[in-house]
């Protein structure tokens, strides 16, 4: 009898393979931007100052592209905001061609007006993948329930603010603002 009790007590809490694959990116992501600053506030330092900004960025950058890219999970919704994905890359190359336009190399320069060009072609197509999304989701409006459109809202407004959060707290890396 006491078996049976402890079976019927025991309840496991299960994530789908979505949920898990999410938690996982962003487990990562964060992982990765956590290093990056820690090579940024000096609290880990590999004896080389060079080598450890390298490693900061890429850190970073990485943490951030892999943020960016779990946005666009795997999920099957008709209507997710798409293009989350293609900014984050943009954004990344950007990123990137900042980092390296400053050497005078030719073949630098070469790699650094190629990285300019992906960059700018990734942002602006995701920024269109997102307004279309949006687009589409506002014509579907009407087949909703009221607590579905309103658990979108914040769903794409958390992102856009975890999107702005980390594009100001590049900008204030780079010094820019």
């Amino acid at each position: 009898m006491k078996k049976e009790q402890k079976k019927k007590k025991e309840h496991k809490i299960v994530f789908n393979e979505q949920v898990d694959d999410y938690i996982n990116t962003l487990s990562i992501s964060i992982t990765f931007i956590t290093i990056g600053l820690l090579l940024y506030f000096k609290v880990l330092n590999f004896g080389n100052e060079t080598i450890s900004n390298i490693l900061q960025w890429c850190f970073t950058i990485f943490g951030i592209l892999m943020i960016f890219l779990g946005f666009n999970s795997k999920d099957e919704n008709p209507y997710k905001i798409k293009g989350f994905d293609s900014f984050g890359i943009g954004i990344t190359f950007l990123i990137v061609w900042y980092l390296i336009k400053g050497f005078t190399s030719f073949l630098v320069i070469i790699l650094a007006i190629l990285i300019l060009l992906i960059g700018i072609y990734g942002t602006i197509r995701g920024i269109l993948e997102i307004l279309y999304s949006l687009n589409l989701n506002l014509k579907n409006i009407k087949t909703k329930s009221i607590s579905k459109i309103i658990t979108e809202i914040i769903i794409f407004l958390t992102k856009l603010s975890a999107l702005a959060l980390t594009i100001l707290n590049i900008l204030q890396a780079l010094k820019i603002i």
